[in-house]
């Protein structure tokens, strides 16, 4: 009989929680066991989230880093001190990256609250808008700014959009509304 693999996730937040994420909360999904913020145990592949923010000792077999920032000056371990990791899954490749490079998007945590359990359960909704966009209203970053700017020329031009997300219209972020949309895009 073969073990279940176990993955542990470092992350230096503890904002939402990622077992959540998995069938009945139990951090199981399928053979994979997940250990989340529990470095003192013994794993087969520790994910790093972003970075790790003070000295850790794991023992596990492969460590693996998913940048979960933009590349920009404000997070220069995007960029450097990679030689911990055997993949690293980012938004930035250096031209002479070798094959521990991935390329990826930011693989960011859901933020909506609701288990995968309570997700799963839902009926498919009807598909009565054609455009919805989730993101939010920081402006912390060059790209938020621009960002800010999109949606500014969105509200002013002939697209029907509906915007949800912190900030703008957080009382209403709960599945639902924005899912009734054909295309709904997340930034």
């Amino acid at each position: 009989m073969e073990r279940d693999l176990t993955v542990g996730i470092y992350r230096a937040y503890d904002y939402p929680d990622l077992y959540r994420q998995t069938p009945g909360r139990k951090g199981m999904w399928q053979d994979v066991r997940f250990l989340i913020d529990k470095m003192t145990m013994p794993c087969d592949i520790l994910v790093v989230l972003n970075c790790f923010c003070e000295e850790v000792e794991v023992d596990c077999g492969e460590v693996w880093l998913i940048v979960q920032e933009p590349p920009i000056d404000n997070f220069p371990w995007v960029f450097e001190g990679h030689d911990t990791y055997t993949r690293i899954y980012s938004p930035f490749c250096p031209r002479s990256s070798t094959s521990r490079y991935w390329p990826s998007h930011g693989a960011l945590p859901w933020h909506v609250e609701m288990t995968y359990d309570e997700l799963k359960a839902l009926s498919p909704p009807e598909k009565v808008r054609n455009l919805s966009w989730i993101t939010t209203n920081k402006t912390v970053f060059h790209g938020h700014k621009d960002r800010m700017d999109f949606l500014k020329s969105l509200r002013t031009s002939q697209v029907e959009v509906d915007i949800f997300g912190y900030g703008l219209r957080s009382e209403e972020r709960r599945v639902g509304k924005e899912c009734r949309s054909r295309w709904s895009p997340y930034h």
